[in-house]
């Protein structure tokens, strides 16, 4: 029984020139290329002594992956390329891959000029219009997100989701167009070569998707330390499970019509059909159980624990009503909702007692370079009519105080701004020089 074992191309799939350098590289290892494709990687059968073997890697722009059997013009082809000595390794799609043992084979591909169209074929109806469409979309959300850090940087920086989606759509974005990029400068040399009747050039080291994978890894990394951060891993292990089971899915349900021989324009259409209705229903699920999970009563929790909470310990806040009121007055009606992440964390806390009611924002800037726009953001943060006016910051011991105002009417709405700890504070009552004060203590001594 021969050994076996699987190697995953060092290659990409449209680079058909660095794939055939790395079979020959491996049949000197001693390594024989028996079926192509897998999640797994390629699978390779051991053959010792290890041979000279050399390998052409063919593109057929009309097949697709999906075919149910080879076509009539695919078997003709075949069968010449078998009587010329070459051995059908395996297939994926449009691509063929073929051996020889011969000492000096005659080519399968002796014109660079329809090479390279064969290959610019291939690579447009796989990557380039795909990839193009990806790219416009990643870039888009890339700007959107950058947007939103301008016009809304608290909550987008204290929210793990929408970083970690800015940082899919940076990575994404770099990847796709750098591609593109380097697909392009090695087609124009390509083109050049084949004008010339000269061998087609190999394409770049596959540095950037090197790069790409380790940056996905790193992402991933962060992406689970903010989610853990928000209390969202189960969300989040609920819609990768979902859609892998989709996924899962629509495989078999292609595979299946691949099997009843239905032509591949079908298969792709119904599956395309079925993939998005299912994806519809999943996300729909997924947001209806997040929906009915969150209004559920939690349980009381401290603001580092969670995202929401109610019936809090007076005591395990900042600042309370009694704090300011004095004690006596019975246990205030307390809610709270936080969500941080490294960069900032927000807090909002709502108490009322006895008709009285105190409310408060608390932004902990992590990230020195964001106080500034956070604090034009709050200061921007205003109903119709009403606009912030400087105030006095000593009966605070703040660095900088606003007060609400509504035309010539001063409201009990303030913004107090430490180094960086940032707050807005609305009381139900106007607050006395001592209550200032210790809410000044409560916060700027964080």
């Amino acid at each position: 029984m021969k050994m076996t074992r699987r190697f995953y191309p060092k290659a990409g799939l449209d680079d058909f020139l660095g794939l055939e350098v790395w079979l020959e590289e491996k049949a000197q290892e001693g390594w024989l290329l028996d079926k192509i494709g897998g999640g797994l990687g390629w699978r390779f059968r051991q053959e010792l002594p290890a041979k000279k073997v050399t390998y052409s890697v063919v593109c057929d722009p009309q097949a697709d992956a999906l075919d149910p059997k080879p076509s009539e013009e695919q078997m003709i082809f075949r069968d010449f390329c078998a009587h010329a000595g070459w051995i059908l390794a395996g297939t994926i799609g449009e691509i063929h891959v073929f051996y020889s043992l011969e000492k000096d084979p005659t080519p399968i591909e002796t014109e660079p000029a329809i090479q390279l169209e064969n290959i610019h074929r291939t690579v447009k109806k796989n990557s380039l219009i795909g990839g193009r469409w990806n790219l416009i979309t990643s870039l888009a959300l890339l700007a959107l997100f950058l947007v939103s850090t301008q016009t809304n940087p608290i909550g987008v920086c204290s929210s793990p989701l929408q970083l970690f989606c800015g940082a899919c759509w940076l990575v994404s974005g770099l990847f796709l167009l750098t591609e593109a990029v380097s697909y392009r400068l090695w087609y124009r040399r390509a083109r050049e070569r084949a004008e010339a009747g000269l061998p087609l050039p190999p394409r770049e080291k596959q540095y950037f998707t090197r790069l790409y994978s380790c940056l996905s890894l790193v992402l991933l990394a962060v992406g689970a330390v903010l989610l853990y951060q928000a209390g969202m891993v189960e969300y989040m292990l609920l819609i990768l499970l979902g859609f892998a089971a989709l996924g899962v899915v629509c495989w078999q349900m292609t595979a299946e019509m691949r099997r009843e021989g239905v032509p591949a324009k079908t298969n792709k259409r119904v599956s395309a059909g079925a993939g998005l209705a299912l994806g519809l229903v999943l996300i729909s699920t997924i947001v209806l159980v997040t929906a009915a999970d969150r209004q559920r009563d939690p349980a009381p929790i401290l603001p580092e624990e969670g995202a929401y909470a109610e019936n809090l310990d007076p005591a395990a806040l900042p600042l309370s009503l009694g704090d300011l009121l004095g004690e006596g007055q019975g246990d205030p009606e307390v809610s709270l909702t936080w969500q941080g992440t490294i960069l900032l964390s927000q807090e909002e806390i709502r108490q009322t007692q006895l008709g009285e009611r105190l409310d408060y924002r608390v932004i902990r800037v992590k990230f020195p370079p964001l106080s500034g726009p956070c604090r034009r953001q709050m200061l921007g943060e205003h109903v119709d009519g009403a606009a912030y006016r400087e105030d006095n910051p000593a009966p605070w011991q703040a660095e900088a105080a606003y007060r609400l105002w509504t035309g010539d009417q001063p409201e009990n709405t303030y913004l107090l701004f430490w180094e960086d700890v940032l707050v807005e504070l609305t009381a139900s009552w106007s607050l006395t020089p001592r209550q200032m004060e210790q809410v000044g203590e409560a916060f700027g001594a964080e």
